[in-house]
């Protein structure tokens, strides 16, 4: 499970969000780069809850110069997983996803305009 935040970045690719390298980046974004998401680890790990398995959490950030843009990328991301599972993204099952609050405005950015989506994701459990 260590390895799920590029898988998810690969499934979202899959879906058309963007481009893993150069609209969909792992990590840092070159300040150059609009139109794109980058998905960040928000715990270190996965998190045991008794019972229900283990929780991961990720936060999807959408970058654009315009601000619509952005939104509309945000909430793409949020329109495609939350409420669902169970699914497969990549090599893991997960059971359920749930987007922890709308897409939202976190900052503008230089020139770029900053929605982020924070997801948590459920493995196992039931």
């Amino acid at each position: 499970m260590r390895d799920f935040h590029p898988q998810l970045g690969a499934f979202l690719a899959a879906q058309g969000i963007g481009t893993l390298g150069s609209s969909l980046f792992l990590a840092e974004v070159p300040q150059t780069v609009t139109g794109t998401a980058v998905l960040v680890q928000e715990t270190p790990g996965p998190v045991p809850l008794p019972g229900r398995g283990v929780v991961l959490r990720a936060q999807v950030t959408a970058l654009a110069a315009d601000p619509e843009t952005a939104r509309g990328l945000a909430w793409d991301v949020y329109d495609l997983l939350d409420g669902k599972g169970p699914m497969q993204i990549g090599t893991e099952a997960v059971t359920f996803i749930r987007a922890l609050q709308r897409p939202f405005l976190l900052q503008r950015d230089g020139q770029r305009w900053r929605y982020v989506v924070n997801l948590e994701f459920r493995f196992g459990g039931p």
